[in-house]
C-alpha cells in the first residue's frame, strides 16, 4: 500500500456519473472554471485556485459545466501516514480537524501549491529516495496548513440545492434505516414521485436512489469501524436483505464489509 498517491489529471467534458467516497484524505487543487463539486448535500463552485479538504468517506462527485476540460491536481493519503510525520507541536492533519474546508486561493498561492504538487508526483529513486517522498508530501501539508490558517473564516460560501431539495437530504442522511421509498419520501413531503426525482436529478445530477444507496452504504462504513457486527450494520444502514448489503457495499468500497471491518478495526466480524 502506497502512503500517498498524487497525480494531475485533465479531463475532457468531465461529468463524474456517481457519488464515490475513499478511506483516504484528499486534496484537490482546481486549475479550470466552471466545474462544481457536490459534497454531500452541498455544492461547491470550482474555479482556477480552489482548494478543497475532503476528510475519509465524505461522499463527493465532481461535474464539469462549460469548460472543454477538467484539470486538477489530486493527492490522496491515509491519516495515519501524515501522522507518522508530524510532531507533538505540528500535527500535519490540522486542516483536516473541522472537516470539509474550501478555500480560494490567489494566483500565486496556486502556483507556489502547484509546484509542490509536481514534487509529490516526481519520481524518487536512488539512495534517499523514501525520506525524499517524505520530504514532498512534508512540504505540501504544511503550506496546505499555512493556506487554511490564513483563509479560515474566509472561505468561499458553499450553496445548497434548491427547490426544497435540501430538507430531503438532510432527511435522508438522518433516517438511512428509514423508510425512503419514493412514495415515503413524496409522501412526507407532499410533492409528487416525478416532481421528486425531477427536482432531485436537477439540483443534485443523480437520482434519490443513488444518493440513498451511498448514504446508507457509508452509514454502514460508520457502524462496521464502531465494532458492530456485519448484519447489525446491514440492519441498522437499511439494507432489508443482507445480500444485497453484501454485494453493494463490497461493490462500493472494493472490499467485503466482514474484511474492511477485520482490516479497520482487527475485529472479528
Amino acid at each position: 500500500m502506497e502512503d500517498y498517491v498524487a497525480y494531475k489529471r485533465t479531463s475532457e467534458q468531465w461529468n463524474m456519473k456517481h457519488y464515490h467516497f475513499h478511506e483516504e484524505y484528499e486534496i484537490l487543487l482546481s486549475l479550470s472554471e466552471n466545474a462544481e463539486m457536490f459534497i454531500t448535500d452541498r455544492k461547491y463552485p470550482l474555479r482556477y485556485g480552489s482548494l478543497i479538504l475532503l476528510p475519509s468517506a465524505v461522499l463527493h462527485r465532481s461535474v464539469g459545466l462549460r469548460e472543454p476540460h477538467y484539470d486538477r491536481y489530486v493527492i490522496r493519503f491515509y491519516s495515519r501516514y501524515a501522522q507518522s510525520l508530524s510532531t507533538p507541536s505540528t500535527d500535519l492533519l490540522r486542516c483536516f480537524h473541522s472537516g470539509i474546508a474550501y478555500y480560494q486561493l490567489t494566483a500565486a498561492q496556486t502556483e507556489r501549491l502547484s509546484r509542490l504538487f509536481e514534487k509529490c508526483i516526481g519520481a524518487f529513486s536512488g539512495f534517499g529516495s523514501d525520506l525524499k517522498r517524505d520530504i514532498a508530501f512534508t512540504e505540501l501539508l504544511l503550506e496546505v496548513n499555512e493556506f487554511a490558517s490564513a483563509l479560515f473564516g474566509d472561505q468561499p460560501e458553499s450553496y445548497l440545492p434548491k427547490n426544497g431539495v435540501t430538507e430531503i437530504l438532510s432527511y435522508i442522511s438522518s433516517h438511512p434505516a428509514g423508510d425512503l421509498s419514493l412514495d415515503a419520501l413524496a409522501a412526507r413531503f407532499f410533492i409528487s414521485k416525478p416532481h421528486l426525482c425531477r427536482i432531485f436529478k436537477n439540483a443534485t445530477g443523480f437520482s434519490p436512489g443513488e444518493y440513498i444507496v451511498n448514504t446508507r452504504v457509508t452509514h454502514a462504513r460508520n457502524l462496521l469501524l464502531e465494532g458492530k457486527s456485519v448484519r447489525e450494520a446491514c440492519d441498522r444502514s437499511g439494507f432489508g436483505n443482507y445480500t444485497h448489503f453484501i454485494r453493494t457495499f463490497t461493490k462500493m468500497v472494493g472490499i467485503s464489509p466482514g474484511k474492511y471491518k477485520k482490516r479497520e478495526t482487527g475485529l472479528p466480524t
